[in-house]
């Protein structure tokens, strides 16, 4: 065997399949397709991220290599296994999306057709790698699937890519009809929103904070509360907590002191401090015009500089999880210990 697949073997875990050894569909694995049912897929591929909406939904598995030899700022991704699912008006979105995610990084594709496939040939860049790389593209019209899969021309042959795509097909299990399972992924971003944004609610009400867009900023505490709509972020809502004040000064830097252990980071530190016409704002914290203006009025002393804790969250499409504004909560016992002790921001000489 050549000195460089040795190597590559001992250092760097490359499987047999990588080293252009026996391919196939060999061991597989039953992996879900969101709502829509289940699928087999050879076991050396990992879910990639799903992409839903516009009318499809698009769904890939990845092998990336772990050798020392591929590795670079791109994942190294030597084979991909895409399943689309598609409303019939939208086969055609679905198909140019399927292989744009399994030519990804594959230059200089010439295409050929051979029965019902499509077969596209090129060269695969790997960071600052080369490999000859083969796409092989498959719809299935009657249950509204196109199945497409690349991997390198020495690890196969186009056979053994239309083998992998008919063993793919053929173990589909459907639970839902297509046409269902999109439109529960076009609400699903909706829906995880709606989810997120109770979630938050029921925290803010912990502390008896209000979530009303654009109501009125709230007290709670010595913490000050605004819900608004965001010119760039949209709806969220901001915490700001006052810290103090110290001399002002040309610059300031911000310290790292050790968190308390439930606290994973400091919330951002802001300060205004008065340039010699209005308070001048430093840290490009999420505050509303009406927020700068609420401070601006506790702000009596020109030659003092305001420094505040910021914590914003907004609703998101996502499973909620856990709330900066609630690290803010966690933090201020400290952060009002640490800006007293003068090692949480510094003037700078």
């Amino acid at each position: 065997m050549h000195l460089y697949w040795i190597v590559a073997l001992v250092i760097g875990g490359i499987s047999v399949a990588s080293a252009g050894m026996f391919f196939g569909t060999g061991s597989t694995k039953r992996q879900p397709l969101a709502e829509l049912g289940f699928v087999d897929v050879p076991s050396r591929l990992d879910p990639y991220a799903t992409r839903e909406g516009e009318g499809f939904a698009l769904f890939s598995f990845d092998q990336t290599s772990g050798s020392i030899f591929l590795m670079g700022s791109n994942r190294p991704v030597s084979e991909v296994l895409a399943i689309a699912a598609w409303h019939r008006d939208s086969r055609s979105d679905a198909l140019k999306a399927l292989t744009s995610r399994a030519a990804d990084r594959t230059d200089n594709i010439k295409w050929t057709t051979q029965g019902e496939y499509r077969i596209g040939q090129g060269v695969h860049e790997v960071n600052a790698s080369e490999h000859d790389a083969r796409i092989v593209v498959r719809e299935y019209p009657d249950r509204q699937l196109t199945i497409g899969h690349m991997t390198w021309v020495k690890r196969s042959s186009a056979q053994d890519q239309m083998k992998l795509i008919e063993t793919t097909a053929a173990s589909f299990e459907q639970r839902v009809p297509v046409a269902d399972y999109l439109q529960l992924a076009s609400d699903r971003p909706r829906i995880l929103t709606e989810r997120y944004r109770a979630a938050l609610r029921k925290l803010l009400a912990m502390r008896t904070v209000p979530y009303k867009v654009d109501g009125p900023i709230v007290e709670r505490d010595g913490t000050f509360y605004d819900c608004y709509v965001h010119s760039h972020w949209g709806e969220m809502i901001t915490a700001v907590h006052p810290l103090g004040t110290l001399p002002a000064a040309r610059s300031f830097r911000t310290l790292n002191p050790t968190t308390p252990p439930n606290v994973p980071n400091w919330p951002q530190i802001v300060r205004f401090q008065w340039d010699g016409e209005e308070w001048e704002v430093d840290g490009t914290p999420a505050l509303s015009d009406r927020m700068i203006a609420l401070l601006n009025e506790r702000h009596q002393d020109r030659t003092r500089a305001y420094f505040y804790a910021v914590a914003s969250d907004a609703p998101q499409p996502f499973e909620p999880g856990e709330f900066r504004i609630d690290f803010l909560w966690r933090a201020i016992p400290g952060l009002n210990d640490h800006f007293k002790r003068g090692d949480l921001v510094q003037p700078l000489p």
